[in-house]
């Protein structure tokens, strides 16, 4: 699987390696909001470090998005700001795609916080210090 969930007390890490499509990504979507946990969750680490590329244009990353905002608005925690996305990406491609979501969920006035990082560690201490 190109996505694997793992889920944690307050987030879920997604794994994402090898060749990535919207499919994955929504695949991953249906997983994630079909969850009950996702209502007390805090966080997603979205890991790309494995990722060896991808095929999500702009318009995919907008249909996405939307597909986010559907699902996250019936759950508590998509009225919330403390809802924190880090992307740990290896390069800048993958850098663009998650300026690109950063920007979509803006546009879609979700009021996640997203950031970018280069390793594990970092967004995790990001994240550790907006508790």
């Amino acid at each position: 699987m190109p996505i694997v969930l793992n889920w944690e007390e307050h987030g879920v890490v997604w794994h994402c390696s090898g060749h990535i499509t919207l499919h994955d990504v929504m695949e991953a979507d249906d997983s994630l909001y079909g969850n009950l946990a996702f209502n007390n969750t805090r966080y997603l680490i979205i890991d790309c470090l494995a990722v060896l590329d991808f095929d999500l244009s702009p318009t995919e990353i907008r249909l996405d998005v939307t597909n986010d905002t559907v699902h996250a608005l019936k759950h508590e925690s998509a009225d919330s700001e403390s809802v924190q996305i880090a992307f740990v990406v290896p390069n800048q491609a993958l850098a663009d795609v998650a300026d690109v979501y950063a920007e979509q969920f803006k546009k879609k006035r979700l009021l996640w916080q997203v950031a970018k990082f280069s390793d594990i560690a970092s967004a995790r201490q990001w994240i550790d210090g907006h508790k």
